[in-house]
């Protein structure tokens, strides 16, 4: 497990400084190193990093946090046999997950929301979009 603590305290939109813990569950190192980048912009988010579906999954038992970032493709275990896992544990089943995948099909982003998925963001991340859904899940 890695954890990326952001260096800065920054305003949120919704004028709340507050610590939020967020779990990113992706195995593309570049994809990765946005969002640390970015949350480390904003400031007010601790960023605990997994690579693979398996080692994420239990991850939520260990740390509550507010919610996860799941990449959809993984080998072996995929982003839906998480949420699926996910759904089933009295811890984890009350977060927030969102889908994080390149696929951007209409028939993706209705699967997504069908099995449970608070958001589903497309790569390549645009920043603006990204920030404006990870506020929506943190505060609505």
């Amino acid at each position: 497990m890695g954890e990326y603590r952001c260096q800065s305290v920054g305003d949120n939109r919704c004028g709340i400084r507050t610590e939020n813990k967020v779990l990113n569950i992706e195995d593309n190192e570049a994809n990765v190193n946005l969002i640390k980048n970015v949350f480390n912009k904003e400031g007010f988010i601790t960023l605990y990093i997994e690579s693979d579906a398996y080692s994420g999954f239990g991850m939520p038992r260990s740390i509550l946090t507010n919610f996860i970032l799941l990449d959809i493709n993984f080998p072996g275990m995929n982003g839906y046999q998480v949420m699926k896992a996910l759904s089933k544990d009295s811890l984890a089943r009350h977060m927030s997950v969102v889908a994080v995948s390149a696929n951007a099909m209409v028939s993706d982003v209705e699967k997504a929301k069908d099995a449970g998925f608070a958001k589903y963001i497309t790569k390549p991340i645009n920043v603006s979009d990204f920030l404006n859904d990870i506020y929506e899940v943190l505060y609505h």
